[in-house]
């Protein structure tokens, strides 16, 4: 099992430009990350936002017993940081669609 933050960008009081909305999952992949999170999303408004989250960055692993995907963390509304860690662009995901598919960053960016 993996650690994962899980990022919707922004937040429905600042909008899409505001500090992010952010989950730490413990998951076996960022599909099974990215569902927690949605489902966890589904239950605060999204006026201003996505209503789904469109990243994800793996940030270690864990080696507990659980054998379920489950919210560590969350929501909380946090600055941007994941840059700010120096982590490999082949360790973070994005998409831009609730049913897209997720492209590690550095193909993403193109």
């Amino acid at each position: 099992m993996h650690i994962y933050s899980v990022l919707r960008y922004g937040n429905d009081e600042e909008g899409p430009d505001g500090y992010d909305t952010e989950f730490i999952v413990l998951a076996s992949s960022v599909k099974d990350a990215a569902e927690v999170a949605d489902k966890e999303l589904l239950k605060y408004p999204n006026k201003l936002v996505a209503s789904f989250c469109e990243a994800v960055t793996l940030v270690g692993d864990s080696y507990s017993e659980a054998t379920k995907s489950i919210l560590l963390s969350g929501p909380v509304i946090n600055s941007n940081t994941r840059f700010d860690f120096s982590i490999p662009m082949n360790l973070m995901w994005r998409r831009d669609t609730q049913d897209g598919e997720w492209i590690v960053l550095d193909e993403y960016l193109g």
